[in-house]
């Protein structure tokens, strides 16, 4: 789609022009649905946050709390997830009103390890259905948060899966009703997991789980409503946290090396992560360890939904002050502007402490047996069209909503769009036939990342992919438990708008 013809259906609309991107008062978190229609200007005002409305910058990372194993049995974790509304102090004055896993501004860390069997208790005390999202994790379909599967309110559901004794890595959980996905997660509902494996090459050193989000705000402390803008182009909140704090301080020792864990979990903000005065190697993807480490990294894009692992020497001399920055990335954004300057996201400050001891980087990580020759190939395609303007009545939502398409269709969820067998070896090749840059998640597990554009790349075990406009990424993938699985992009304002699709998986 050109962008010219983009911009001439919204001259068309009356929303046209639309300025900028946060209604102070609109919704007060309240999501929007179709029934709201969206044909004036009521949420085109600027963004209400302001310098002496920040959270205060400058506390020590927090560590997220461990989500508690109420199980005695060894290789057996059980807990339980309340899902409900909590208020939170994050900026000076009244409180905000948050959706919250467990009662935090974020959800509780859940650690685990390879081989374990897990039972996770959900139960919804939100007013509106929810489901719960393993995301990259290799679970029964039937537990992973299907938009079919929604826990009413007041409802529970257990999710129950064993774990692969090979399997380690960064991962994470949020919602997946369609429709509501972007909106829920908006309003705070996210969590990490980790994964852990006995031969672990990096047990021993220091480490940081690193949960970025943004978040936007109205004058009344409140989570602000999406905006027309943020439906297009996706929501990005003008204050960034990490762990759910605005810019915290992170100290280490002199010439320490740290693993730091790094989850991207906005809904459509990239992050083109640098740390100037210290090198980046990257050793773990979505999927765990990097069969090699990638060393000498002055910047690594992260994209909605993505995880990386790298690490980090910091320098030796005691007072440095270094910043975890995020370098503008353009991504075809068509109602807002795009980042011009770096965005600092995390202070690393040289404590006096006593040096680190020096690590060695082994130079193999992990054995990566590729796939093999697959047994079925697919073509999938990521493209958007211009808005049918004859649905202008029924407001921007009804606009937008058979714009972003996969195959040339809007998600289904009575539909099944491509169908597999148990054990077979698929090999996707995914096009985006756009001007968008636009993130390819499959849910189920894995896939091993072949190719960018018909270049080779190096083995790694992968879930979340970029696409830049044009671009074409080649993967293969294996499912080992029949049930429906879905793709899509995960810009999640994209996905509640239908570039979602259905794999159904056969035994």
């Amino acid at each position: 789609m050109q962008r010219r013809t983009l911009l001439a259906a919204l001259a068309s609309a009356p929303l046209w022009p639309l300025a900028a991107r946060a209604n102070p008062h609109a919704g007060h978190g309240m999501p929007m649905h179709d029934s709201m229609p969206m044909n004036g200007m009521t949420a085109m005002h600027a963004p209400s946050s302001s310098p002496d409305a920040l959270p205060p910058a400058g506390q020590p990372l927090a560590t997220l709390p461990r989500l508690a194993n109420r199980s005695t049995e060894a290789g057996t974790f059980s807990g339980v997830i309340d899902i409900a509304e909590t208020r939170h102090a994050l900026l000076p004055g009244a409180p905000t009103r948050l959706w919250s896993y467990n009662a935090g501004p974020l959800g509780p860390l859940i650690e685990l390890n390879a081989g374990d069997r897990v039972a996770i208790t959900l139960n919804n005390r939100l007013p509106e259905e929810t489901t719960v999202h393993w995301h990259g994790l290799p679970v029964d379909p039937r537990v992973d948060g299907h938009p079919r599967d929604a826990i009413a309110p007041g409802g529970s559901f257990r999710a129950g899966f064993t774990l692969p004794d090979d399997l380690s890595g960064t991962f994470w959980y949020h919602p997946h009703p369609h429709g509501l996905t972007a909106r829920q997660v908006a309003m705070s509902l996210a969590g990490p997991v980790i994964i852990r494996h006995r031969n672990d090459p990096f047990a021993g050193l220091p480490e940081s789980l690193l949960v970025i989000s943004d978040q936007r705000f109205d004058r009344d402390n409140q989570v602000a409503a999406h905006t027309p803008a943020d439906w297009m182009d996706g929501r990005e909140g003008e204050v960034v946290l990490v762990n759910g704090q605005y810019r915290p301080r992170l100290d280490v020792a002199p010439n320490e090396t740290r693993r730091l864990r790094v989850l991207n979990a906005c809904a459509a903000r990239y992050l083109l992560l640098s740390l100037p005065g210290a090198t980046l190697t990257r050793v773990g993807t979505d999927g765990g360890a990097l069969a090699r480490p990638e060393t000498g990294l002055s910047q690594l894009l992260l994209t909605p939904g993505e995880r990386t692992e790298l690490l980090v020497t910091f320098p030796a001399r005691v007072g440095q002050s270094l910043q975890l920055v995020s370098l503008p990335y353009a991504r075809g954004k068509m109602m807002q502007p795009e980042q011009t300057a770096a965005l600092p996201l995390m202070t690393v400050a040289v404590a006096d402490r006593a040096p680190a001891a020096a690590f060695s980087l082994p130079a193999q990580l992990a054995t990566i047996v590729p796939l093999g020759r697959p047994d079925i190939r697919r073509r999938v395609v990521l493209s958007e069209r211009p808005m049918d303007h004859r649905m202008a009545g029924g407001g921007m939502m009804a606009m937008m909503k058979n714009m972003f398409l996969i195959d040339g269709r809007t998600y289904d969820m009575n539909r099944v769009d491509l169908s597999g067998k148990v054990g077979q070896i698929e090999e996707w090749e995914v096009v985006n036939d756009s001007h968008m840059d636009h993130p390819f998640h499959l849910h189920g597990g894995q896939f091993q990342l072949i190719a960018r554009n018909g270049k080779p790349q190096p083995p790694s075990w992968r879930d979340t992919v970029n696409l830049a406009p044009r671009a074409s990424l080649t993967l293969r993938v294996r499912f080992d438990t029949p049930g429906e699985r879905l793709y899509h992009c995960h810009i999640l304002e994209h996905e509640d708008l239908g570039m979602m699709g259905t794999l159904a998986v056969h035994a």
